[in-house]
């Protein structure tokens, strides 16, 4: 995500935006996201319902047969207090 784009996070917000992303809410993302882990939850193939708890690497879920018929929910993991 660069802060020069701020229309690449878009898809990720539940509601549009009402005002443009500043500087500073980019610079802000970016470090947050700097500390977080990235899993993945493979769902059945509507991606309303957890076929399996277990998280997942990317490399892991390439690794499973057939994943691609379902659906993986992207988990974004964070050690906050």
């Amino acid at each position: 995500m660069s802060p020069h784009d701020p229309d690449v996070a878009r898809p990720y917000f539940e509601k549009p935006l009402e005002e443009e992303l500043a500087i500073g809410e980019l610079r802000q993302l970016r470090a947050l996201l700097q500390t977080v882990e990235l899993r993945y939850l493979c769902c059945e193939e509507i991606g309303t319902t957890v076929m399996n708890q277990e998280l997942l690497t990317f490399e892991q879920a390439q690794s499973i047969p057939n994943f691609l018929h379902g659906r993986l929910a992207t988990v974004l993991l964070t050690s906050r207090p």
